[in-house]
């Protein structure tokens, strides 16, 4: 994944090990909320 990101994207931030989606533990996202990804402070901020 960093591989194809780094040469067809290299502006992309990859986040991983967030618990969304199918995962156990599963936090639940609504559709209709923003989200906001800071990389240098590795936060991830949901707003609804």
């Amino acid at each position: 994944m960093l591989r194809a990101l780094e040469e067809y994207a290299p502006e992309t931030m990859a986040v991983f090990d967030v618990d969304l989606g199918h995962t156990d533990p599963q936090v639940i996202m609504p559709y209709g909320g923003r989200v906001r990804v800071d990389g240098v402070a590795r936060r991830i901020v949901v707003t609804y």
